[in-house]
């Protein structure tokens, strides 16, 4: 599969998402975005996130789907403003399979791709690269210092 395509599913499965990442308890709904820039990446660091969110949408995500969908969105609304249905055995469900997809996305093993310190040094580092190789920094260093030395000169 190639890098776009790989991509374009990742952002439509974290499109699907979102609303129910809002529903999970102190995650934040942008934690699956995909950069507008991520198709820079190699291919290899785009592909380990595209199968962790694939194992995610057909793990996690389906199990909080089919619990989901049990009831109309107006009856999970009133389960919700009604205070005494907490222990409703849909109730249970759900709430159980929102702390599962917490847990799941939230894993400290997820890719690279999906931990936006590693994610934002990889786009940083792509971006950084120019079309000649780089000598390195002490390379650069010395190169520096034997300029200096020349405009003392």
């Amino acid at each position: 599969m190639k890098k776009e395509e790989m991509l374009r599913t990742m952002r439509m499965y974290a499109h699907d998402m979102k609303a129910s990442l809002g529903e999970c308890e102190s995650l934040k709904t942008d934690i699956l975005d995909v950069p507008e820039d991520a198709d820079k990446l190699k291919a290899d660091f785009i592909k380990s996130g595209y199968k962790w969110i694939c194992e995610i949408r057909i793990g996690a995500w389906k199990v909080y789907r089919d619990v989901k969908i049990l009831l109309s969105e107006e009856q999970w609304e009133r389960y919700k403003n009604w205070g005494s249905m907490e222990e409703h055995r849909e109730m249970v469900m759900l709430r159980e399979s929102l702390v599962a997809l917490r847990k799941a996305v939230k894993h400290r093993d997820r890719p690279d791709f999906y931990k936006k310190g590693k994610l934002n040094a990889a786009l940083r580092k792509h971006a950084g690269k120019s079309k000649t190789k780089s000598k390195g920094y002490r390379a650069n260093k010395q190169d520096a210092s034997k300029r200096s030395k020349q405009s003392k000169r």
